[in-house]
């Protein structure tokens, strides 16, 4: 190695070449570097692909057999924001991940008596397997058909995934996604978006069913981010609005949509936020109905308990939150509902009564914790929504 004195002795010709040549090897270990890093990242983008590719086949497969109940039956759905987020982000002290998939498995994957039909939010599959393992459990346990959200798009900004899956016990013959344009905030580093899997429950009839999680709003964030975040989330309704219509438009199935919205229903000026009747107009098509072969949406939560119950940040009547763990300090005793099912018939299937929503079955499913040893009360900072669909085969 060249001692400094060397070097001075050299002149500046000397330290320039000396500097230029570190230079270079520095850029070369940065390029080594990246290349490595990119074929890693996009390596792993295209076999995950490949890998959904062959899964979907093989439930193309297993759909072709399908014996569907020649009698009257009935199907159990669930809309539940699990709040499974990657790792490291947490609210508090710890979130307990593993332990509540865990458990969510043991209690409702894994009971027979459980769901046919699960929409979830917030399973995200970014630097964890969790996403992963709830899809093989349930597949190994009578779940043999899913639909995820998709990958975020080469070369953007959003390098996380939504976390939005649907599992089936009954085949999904159609799946598609929207990635909504808009974001702010950290929920622009996601893709977040609207997923669709079109689930066949007789041999002559289907259900859609939709789910998402759109744009949040903070309460420890400015106005003006607030204000930005309030309007990204206005064009996420138009877009989901016009995705859904793309969907059923034309045809005699029914669907469900149904999620983590975002959008609070609950005010104490007026009976409905004004954000909330922007949403149910859009799914109307500013319309009673989205179109003259549908009837007009109804909120299934609404209609059976008569107003909009907490699904988040419940509190007491006297004000004192239920759930302190898992939940944003600033968010607590905040008893918002911002989680919704709605539930969109059409004329001919109303008429055929093929499917028909059991009224009285929709409810808030808290998902206490039992095990007084248990570090955590709830399997989540929401609660869910779960209703009943009757069907009759023709």
């Amino acid at each position: 190695m060249v001692a400094v004195r060397d070097l001075l002795r050299g002149g500046p010709i000397v330290l320039l070449s000396a500097a230029l040549f570190s230079n270079r090897v520095t850029l070369l270990i940065k390029l080594v570097e990246f290349w490595i890093f990119f074929g890693i990242y996009y390596g792993y983008y295209f076999f995950s692909r490949w890998l959904s590719r062959l899964r979907q086949l093989r439930e193309i497969q297993i759909a072709s057999s399908f014996q569907f109940p020649p009698e009257r039956f009935s199907l159990r759905v669930l809309t539940y924001n699990m709040f499974l987020r990657p790792p490291f982000i947490k609210n508090n002290a710890d979130d307990y991940k593993n332990e509540r998939l865990k458990l969510f498995i043991k209690t409702v994957i894994e009971c027979k008596e459980s769901y046919d039909i699960l929409l979830l939010q917030e399973v995200f599959a970014l630097g964890n397997i969790r996403q992963r393992k709830l899809l093989a459990t349930a597949k190994k346990v009578g779940f043999p058909f899913h639909a995820r959200s998709i990958d975020p798009p080469l070369f953007s900004r959003k390098f996380i995934d939504a976390g939005v899956v649907i599992l089936s016990r009954y085949p999904i013959t159609k799946k598609d996604a929207l990635i909504y344009s808009r974001g702010n905030q950290i929920d622009s580093w996601c893709a977040k978006q609207m997923i669709y899997a079109k689930i066949q429950v007789t041999p002559n009839r289907s259900i859609h069913f939709f789910t998402t999680h759109m744009q949040a709003s903070y309460l420890d964030s400015s106005d003006d981010h607030n204000i930005l975040n309030d309007k990204a989330r206005i064009h996420q309704v138009d877009e989901l609005a016009e995705f859904i219509h793309s969907k059923i438009d034309n045809t005699p199935d029914p669907a469900i949509v149904a999620g983590d919205f975002n959008i609070n229903a609950r005010v104490r000026e007026s009976n409905e936020a004004t954000e909330y009747k922007y949403l149910v107009k859009a799914l109307n098509k500013n319309n009673t109905s989205c179109s003259p072969a549908h009837l007009p949406v109804r909120d299934l939560l609404k209609e059976h308990t008569g107003q909009h119950p907490s699904t988040y940040a419940d509190a007491s009547p006297r004000g004192k939150p239920r759930e302190t763990v898992l939940t944003h300090p600033v968010d607590l005793g905040t008893d918002l509902c911002i989680d919704h099912m709605f539930y969109i018939d059409t004329v001919e299937n109303s008429r055929d009564g093929v499917v028909k929503c059991r009224l009285n079955s929709t409810q808030v499913e808290e998902f206490f914790v039992q095990d007084e040893k248990s570090p955590f009360s709830q399997l989540s900072d929401h609660y869910g929504v779960s209703t009943v669909l009757d069907i009759q085969p023709s």
